[in-house]
């Protein structure tokens, strides 16, 4: 082992004790009830927040809870002709639920869907909505499709899929309130953000995790990195839904871009070092500024780690 390795890995402590300690961080207060929005519903899975006339949040709180009916945030739009819901969500159970919501709240139930990536705890449980047109990217559907035939029991393909351009955003038209999609890249190579203009709401997919370490498993870290700028420069009135945790303001994704710059740091520090991603990975601990993000899974520094790798090496 070379020297400057070997350095690298006596000073980065083992991760093992942050996350043995995961059962006293204030998880609570991650997913803690957002004071400044109205609550309009509230089961153990998730919450809807109203962010303005026509436009709700979905908050899930499966890492507080340990319910993972929904796992991702979503969202409720409505027009005057249209109600369109973001994310297939982890169940149909899910899905059914905000479905309900939506009819609830709007008078009609989901017309549009659009899903933002292709995991499974943002599309798996899909057929819990009452079949609406089906927006997605070709690579999302893909990828996602062949996931729903491997599943057991096998899980139903879209309904009334309508292709997301890759390169322009695309409008769709509620009835007086368009939402705008746009093709972005980060935390995979197919993903789309939702947005709205009046007042200006972003729900990001997994472009973002506010306090929560990203899965980088399908990640292009340096254009997550990118991704980050782009939030930071938008007007500081935005509300930026991620894709899990709270709703974030500029102040949060402040801290996510510097979350985001330490584990590009560390990688390339180890990857100087001619240290293994996994090994270097099992030896870095966060630094205390940041130890109080959630690691939901022992593999999410390694994953950060290979992702930064497969940049480097190119």
């Amino acid at each position: 082992m070379s020297m400057k390795r070997r350095q690298f890995l006596q000073k980065s402590s083992s991760c093992s004790a942050y996350l043995a300690g995961l059962s006293a961080l204030g998880l609570n207060e991650i997913f803690a009830k957002e004071t400044a929005r109205k609550t309009v519903s509230t089961e153990k899975w998730a919450r809807l927040e109203e962010i303005a006339p026509g436009i709700w949040a979905v908050i899930s709180t499966a890492f507080s809870s340990k319910d993972f009916t929904t796992v991702c945030n979503s969202g409720i739009i409505a027009g005057k002709k249209g109600t369109l819901v973001i994310e297939g969500t982890m169940s149909p159970k899910g899905a059914q639920w905000i479905s309900a919501q939506a009819e609830k709240l709007t008078g009609r139930a989901p017309t549009d869907l659009v899903v933002s990536h292709f995991h499974g705890d943002h599309v798996n449980g899909h057929p819990g909505y009452p079949k609406p047109r089906t927006w997605v990217t070709p690579s999302t559907r893909a990828a996602a499709e062949k996931n729903f035939i491997k599943a057991k029991p096998p899980i139903a393909k879209f309904h009334d899929v309508q292709a997301l351009s890759t390169t322009e955003p695309t409008q769709i038209d509620l009835g007086g309130r368009t939402v705008t999609i746009t093709p972005r890249s980060g935390h995979t190579a197919s993903d789309v953000t939702i947005e709205i203009s009046d007042p200006q709401v972003i729900w990001t997919g997994d472009l973002y995790f506010n306090r929560i370490f990203p899965n980088y498993g399908d990640a292009i870290p340096d254009q997550l990195n990118d991704f980050a700028k782009h939030l930071h420069d938008m007007d500081n009135s935005a509300i930026i839904v991620p894709g899990h945790g709270p709703i974030a303001d500029q102040a949060a994704i402040k801290v996510y871009r510097e979350f985001l710059q330490e584990i590009e740091n560390a990688s390339k520090a180890a990857y100087k070092t001619g240290a293994p991603a996994k090994e270097a990975a099992k030896a870095y601990q966060l630094p205390k500024n940041l130890d109080d993000w959630l690691v939901w899974s022992p593999s999410n520094i390694s994953r950060a780690f290979d992702a930064w790798y497969r940049i480097l090496k190119k």
